[in-house]
């Protein structure tokens, strides 16, 4: 049974035309101490149906279109900004900047790693994830006691684009006795 969450990051994705595959980069985990995970919710998407037969449900299912992701974040940071909002980073000025145009957000694999009551790790993979929406900022005064804000991004992961139509691939979880160390593929020829 899951206990909570202990790493969650991103790898970016590529496809390779040439060879017909998809790729991932190195796993880049969020610092607990600067953007960690908090919470996060994967809401399937897709339409549900039902048929009847004689005045009873013969059959039910589902088709999958990937998922709605809601996921908290302590705060976000720079790399966040660039590889999943496309924004421009200057690191010498410690800023990011934002323009008007409009354009297609980044694409890249999320991975979220809990703790289970077993001592094993339960490691989840969405394989083409893009931001849903520019994260929303916000601010308070302090009203004699701390109280954190944290960062809400809304995320779609979605079936891969150039997989089999009957096969594209959208999220697979593994128990493992360690964190992993890369983006694990299912599908990938060995």
């Amino acid at each position: 049974m899951k206990k909570s969450i202990v790493k969650v990051g991103y790898a970016p994705i590529n496809w390779s035309v040439e060879e017909s595959k998809y790729t991932y980069g190195a796993i880049k985990w969020f610092e607990s101490e600067k953007s960690g995970g908090r919470e996060f919710e994967a809401t399937p998407r897709g339409e549900s149906y039902e048929v009847y037969a004689n005045g009873k449900l013969v059959m039910a299912g589902s088709e999958n279109d990937g998922y709605d992701i809601t996921l908290q974040l302590l705060d976000l940071v720079d790399d966040v900004d660039k590889e999943w909002f496309g924004n421009d980073v200057d690191s010498d000025k410690k800023g990011v900047a934002e323009y008007s145009e409009g354009k297609e957000f980044p694409k890249f694999a999320l991975i979220i790693v809990y703790t289970q009551t077993d001592g094993t790790y339960l490691t989840e993979y969405y394989y083409q994830v893009q931001a849903a929406e520019r994260p929303k900022i916000s601010g308070k005064t302090s009203e004699g006691k701390f109280e954190a804000a944290f960062l809400d991004t809304t995320l779609k992961a979605l079936p891969r684009e150039h997989d089999e139509p009957a096969k594209r691939l959208v999220r697979y979880s593994h128990k493992t006795s360690s964190m992993p160390t890369a983006v694990v593929d299912p599908t990938a020829v060995v």
